[in-house]
């Protein structure tokens, strides 16, 4: 896909065990004509793959244990990455998926979790070295207690080209997005790209990491810049200075932006943004046209605020930590679903998001930027805080034409107000 191209696309990150109680390919196949609707042109699935049940806990990772779920199934920490976990459904029920999706005009992305694999990996039963070992022989675990893969033996490598193309030809997927990606070697990954793309010439790839080597290997976009503001966002009014560093990487390598994803929504456990949904709007709004890709986490499009854990399924007992899709039909969730919908419109039709991004002013707790290409321009005021804030005159000239606008009053932003004007 052209990178360019790219900066107009909105991707929808669709975590299955919280997308719907039931938690599988059929049931959210059904919620795919509310995507299209939206305005969705990627949807990236996270790992369905047959996770791996050791219950031992040395082979679970402090994040896991925190969970209080007892659930050993963690969907990182894969046991077979040729097989559909039948949590989910079945590999027919997966291709149905990708079919579906393709039928309504968008793109599937699954992903790839090749920095590790589960304590009782399919992989390791005949092939001892495809992970690290210690000099005694036992296996080498990384940072989440889990085997790290060897990427020094080329057998191992073969193993997981040959599943990369297994994925490409049994659902026809467009690309993935690679977990912990910069922590492998980017000569493994411009090989297995350049075998995909062998099959499908636009096959897209995302990185969760950065660096230029893996830009140059053949990934389309990373989560460099989108780690950054992210973060800013997040930490708090007091730290929006700190984007006055983010142009120069976000007009190098495309990156991706988000409010949430399933770490977020995980990490966040009852503190999710959309309990306040006035905030996770402003901040939607925020990362909806910085340089690069547009991630929505699922319900992200109804203010849905409802605890979420990539260690829950619906065999845990307890609440269903999963999207309140009642919340759809609430004010809060059909003007949050309109605004989101409004938001893809503007990146599908606007020229100004394929061009550069420049930080105006980061000062206090007023946010604004600027994209512009050729003649096309827009320029985005967020208030990041709860208080009322005051916008520089100087900011607003040569802007005609509001296309979206939240709490403006005599040069007052209020608290999480917002405006995009070209």
């Amino acid at each position: 896909m052209n990178k360019t191209e790219l900066y107009s696309k909105t991707v929808y990150q669709l975590f299955l065990r919280a997308f719907t109680k039931e938690g599988t390919f059929k049931a959210a196949e059904k919620h795919l004509p509310e995507l299209k609707k939206l305005g969705i042109d990627i949807v990236y699935l996270c790992p369905f793959f047959e996770a791996d049940d050791d219950t031992d806990e040395k082979y679970l990772s402090p994040r896991q244990l925190a969970s209080g779920l007892n659930n050993p199934k963690n969907p990182y920490r894969i046991k077979d990455y040729f097989k559909v976990d039948s949590e989910y459904g079945t590999e027919s029920d997966a291709a149905d998926f990708v079919k579906k999706a393709h039928e309504l005009g968008m793109k599937v992305i699954f992903d790839l979790v090749y920095y590790h694999c589960g304590p009782s990996a399919v992989l390791m039963k005949n092939n001892p070295d495809y992970v690290y070992r210690n000099s005694d022989g036992s296996i080498t675990y990384g940072e989440w207690r889990f085997p790290r893969l060897n990427f020094k033996n080329e057998r191992l490598r073969e193993y997981l080209y040959s599943n990369m193309i297994y994925l490409v030809t049994a659902f026809d997927v467009d690309g993935f997005r690679c977990d912990v990606g910069n922590g492998i070697p980017a000569d493994f990954w411009r090989e297995g790209i350049a075998r995909c793309r062998k099959i499908k010439e636009d096959f897209f790839m995302l990185n969760e990491g950065r660096g230029l080597q893996y830009i140059e290997a053949g990934f389309d976009l990373d989560y460099g810049v989108g780690w950054e503001f992210f973060s800013v966002l997040r930490s708090g009014a007091d730290n929006i200075e700190q984007l006055r560093n983010c142009p120069e990487n976000i007009n190098g390598t495309a990156s991706i932006c988000y409010v949430e994803n399933h770490d977020v929504a995980n990490d966040d456990y009852h503190n999710r943004v959309d309990t306040n949904p006035d905030k996770g709007e402003a901040f939607l709004v925020a990362a909806a046209f910085v340089k690069g890709l547009f991630l929505l986490y699922n319900g992200n499009e109804i203010a849905d605020c409802n605890r979420h854990s990539i260690y829950y399924n619906r065999f845990c007992k307890g609440d269903s930590l999963t999207v309140d899709w009642s919340k759809a039909e609430t004010d809060v969730g059909q003007r949050r679903f309109e605004l989101v919908k409004r938001l893809i419109k503007i990146r599908h039709e606007s020229d100004a998001v394929h061009g550069e991004n420049t930080f105006d002013y980061d000062g206090g707790k007023l946010l604004v930027y600027t994209r512009k290409k050729g003649n096309a321009c827009m320029r985005v005021f967020v208030n990041v805080s709860a208080d009322d804030v005051e916008i520089p005159k100087n900011l607003m000239t040569s802007f005609k034409n509001v296309l979206l606008s939240k709490g403006v009053c005599d040069n007052k932003l209020s608290g999480y107000g917002y405006i995009v004007a070209e």
